[in-house]
């Protein structure tokens, strides 16, 4: 076998540089050639909260980039997260005061973090002078207004307030307040329960309904605020800015129980109890569920991110889509990195085992019956790469590889039978086969 393995890959060599050499002739010659030019790939960063019984409530991304999410114990921030290698949501300790506040809610007025705790709609923005003290302790929503007038609730109550005065305060007849949204062209807030959507500006002397129906959850105010978009627990409708539904139900989705909407660059996207999907352009979805893509399945909160990325806030951390411009070849280097750093062993091609929630400082490198079928795959793209492009870490893999596989052939010393894979003596157990 290894006298045969040796002559085999030379004359493999050979014939793929002569191919070489007559598709360069064919593509001067005219013949269509593939352009590797840059595409959206989406990828997925995530964040784990390192105790999952802690409520997380919301997130939010402020016009400096900062990411906040609002947890039942306090404000973490997300901290040192990348691509295949999850971080964690970590109390943030930015501003001391803010520690010893119990916040119960946060929304971006101005691009700027606004929180709502027992006695005051607080920021720490414009100098910190945002202080609007008001008299329900019980408060957990709030929605900002035009100049800085907020409206607050605790589910049942709702009160409208500016600069420490309360302009105005009802409730909905025992309906509870799941959300509260300002619509900036028609200057009203729109208020959602279970059962109605309503409207109230401030000169108004009670909330209005404008929609009604049953086990409503969530909605945004979409398309330039001419559309509102209401999700219930089996699938989302479409209503003009006054009510009037835009067609039936949409239940084709690929879950129906849904938690958040959010209109984010143009595109709508939806949260559920089975993870979050965007509806893209042509009427389909790209759906984001599983560890792949978040690190729960219960989505809570989605936001705008930082750098065109999407926040996703599910019940056990965060997860953060991000979008970047990228070549096939671009993409196909990233996973060859991750190869040469993580997956070679004595120049085999090998299995990455015992990681530890996908902290790679946890991880072995295995040995496994297959090394010798990866190996030999991969020796083999990287002969095509390179061939196509001439690069020099191309060859030095193959070498590697090369070598490997001659070892395979040759470490036991039997002709004509070649090992799978080998390990220095004393580290690999075997089992008792009979």
């Amino acid at each position: 076998m290894q006298q045969f393995i040796v002559p085999t890959l030379c004359l493999l060599f050979l014939l793929l540089s002569a191919c070489a050499k007559i598709d360069s002739r064919r593509n001067k010659a005219g013949q269509p050639v593939y352009q590797d030019v840059p595409y959206l790939q989406d990828y997925a960063v995530k964040y784990f909260i390192d105790d999952d019984t802690i409520e997380l409530k919301k997130v939010c991304a402020d016009r400096n980039g900062v990411i906040q999410v609002l947890a039942a114990n306090g404000l973490c921030r997300p901290h040192n997260g990348h691509f295949q290698y999850p971080g964690t949501l970590r109390p943030d300790r930015t501003y001391l005061p803010m520690q010893d506040k119990r916040i119960r809610d946060m929304v971006l007025y101005e691009q700027q973090f606004v929180y709502l705790d027992d006695n005051a709609v607080l920021s720490n923005a414009w100098a910190g002078k945002l202080f609007s003290q008001h008299a329900l302790p019980g408060a957990n929503l709030v929605c900002g207004g035009m100049d800085f007038a907020f409206m607050i609730s605790d589910g049942k109550t709702l009160i409208c307030l500016k600069d420490s005065r309360q302009l105005w305060s009802s409730d909905l007849n025992g309906e509870q307040v799941l959300s509260i949204k300002y619509r900036k062209s028609a200057d009203d807030f729109l208020i959602l329960t279970g059962k109605a959507l309503y409207s109230f500006a401030v000169g108004d002397s009670a909330p209005k309904p404008i929609y009604q129906g049953q086990s409503l959850t969530c909605f945004e105010i979409a398309a330039y605020e001419s559309t509102l978009i209401i999700g219930t627990t089996d699938g989302y409708l479409e209503t003009d800015a006054v009510g009037s539904p835009k067609g039936g139900l949409h239940q084709k989705l690929p879950w129906t129980e849904l938690t958040a909407i959010r209109e984010i660059i143009g595109q709508v996207w939806f949260g559920s109890t089975r993870g979050a999907f965007m509806l893209r352009d042509d009427g389909k979805f790209n759906y984001y569920y599983g560890e792949r893509w978040l690190p729960g399945s219960k989505v809570v909160d989605i936001a705008s991110g930082p750098e065109n990325s999407v926040l996703i806030l599910t019940d056990t951390g965060l997860g953060q889509i991000c979008f970047k411009m990228i070549t096939l070849e671009e993409k196909a280097m990233v996973y060859e990195n991750q190869v040469r750093q993580r997956h070679i062993r004595y120049g085999i091609n090998s299995d990455v085992t015992r990681l530890k929630n996908h902290d790679l400082s946890t991880s072995e490198n295995r040995v496994a019956d297959s090394d010798n079928l990866w190996t030999g795959m991969y020796l083999g793209s990287q002969l095509f790469r390179y061939l196509v492009t001439g690069s020099e870490d191309a060859k030095q893999n193959c070498y590697e590889a090369f070598e490997a596989m001659e070892r395979l052939h040759r470490i036991n010393g039997i002709k004509g039978l070649f090992g799978r894979s080998f390990e220095r003596r004393g580290y690999q157990e075997f089992k008792k086969e009979y």
